[in-house]
């Protein structure tokens, strides 16, 4: 089950602001391959029902738009859950142009008694145009 995500922040260039960002739909979109995404970063974890952390793009000509996180739940020793204990892939959008940074905070529909392990599965965003001098 996919379910939506809010974006709660956005750190770019030193500026922060906090709003929902959506893809420019005049850009021609694609799944970035495996060399792009070599040069992404993204810093993130889990904390009072967060996941919460930051994405740099060290692309010089490529703008990130969306990632997708595979979030696999697991119960912490000692607790107990009603929750059920089942992964899911999660579509982030997001505007991070060229070696940029930006943060991303998303709730979590959990009780506190569940860890996550979290994988990147795939990112899309389009090749930023060519600047000339």
């Amino acid at each position: 089950m996919k379910k939506p995500i809010l974006l709660i922040g956005l750190l770019l260039l030193g500026i922060v602001g906090f709003t929902q960002i959506s893809a420019n739909p005049n850009k021609e979109h694609e799944i970035f391959s495996a060399e792009v995404v070599e040069k992404i970063t993204i810093d993130a974890g889990f904390g009072w029902g967060i996941f919460g952390g930051s994405v740099y793009n060290g692309n010089p000509d490529y703008t990130i738009t969306q990632i997708t996180v595979k979030l696999t739940p697991s119960q912490i020793i000692g607790t107990s859950s009603a929750s059920p204990l089942i992964a899911e892939q999660y579509h982030i959008d997001i505007t991070v142009p060229p070696l940029t940074k930006a943060a991303l905070s998303m709730p979590l529909d959990a009780d506190g008694t569940l860890e996550f392990l979290w994988e990147l599965v795939q990112v899309q965003g389009y090749r930023a145009p060519v600047k000339s001098n």
